[in-house]
């Protein structure tokens, strides 16, 4: 009696709990996912010049005294680069400035403490379509100075006056000055 009292009270505990679990309902829901897809940003730049004309590798023209020579050097930021400073460094080997005179263009600032560093500052061309051309030298020229003599040019030598021009570009994001944006891409020599 005690086993058919213990099976009737075991069916009576079964038959309750799945009546209870039945009538027990989780309260449940499911969202649809959030996917965040994470792309870089980019800047494309490029140093140009078509005057004078490339020979076997080289720009060389002969100094007249008193004669403009055509020079175009210029930055291009490419379309799709993010905003960003942009910087060019101009130097100048073997006595430059005893032969030739030349200025740099308007909107370039010279960077304070820097010999021969010019900057900008250009917005994002992330959306555009069209490329941003930054010419370099005031008019696209350096000019020979009427002074110079036949003696003078004949002492040259192989140390030939060199104009030399190197573009530089930072993101604009997250720098918060000129000095910040060029500390992270000056070449090591300039840098204190």
């Amino acid at each position: 009696m005690k086993k058919k009292t213990a099976a009737i009270l075991m069916a009576i505990v079964m038959l309750c709990s799945g009546v209870a679990g039945a009538t027990v309902a989780w309260l449940a829901a499911q969202t649809s996912e959030i996917v965040n897809t994470f792309t870089y940003g980019d800047i494309n730049l490029e140093l140009t010049e078509t005057k004078p004309e490339l020979v076997n590798g080289v720009r060389t023209v002969k100094m007249i005294p008193g004669s403009t020579i055509e020079k175009d050097p210029a930055v291009v930021v490419k379309a799709g680069s993010e905003a960003c400073w942009v910087f060019v460094k101009v130097e100048k080997e073997h006595n430059l400035d005893t032969y030739l005179d030349y200025s740099i263009a308007s909107g370039w600032t010279e960077l304070t403490g820097e010999t021969g560093v010019y900057y900008r500052e250009q917005e994002s061309l992330a959306e555009a379509t069209a490329d941003v051309t930054y010419y370099i030298l005031t008019d696209n020229q350096v000019t020979v100075y009427e002074t110079i003599t036949k003696e003078q040019l004949e002492l040259i030598g192989s140390s030939t006056p060199k104009l030399k021009f190197t573009a530089y570009a930072v993101q604009k994001e997250n720098i918060h000055s000129v000095a910040e944006a060029w500390a992270k891409v000056a070449p090591a020599a300039t840098t204190p």
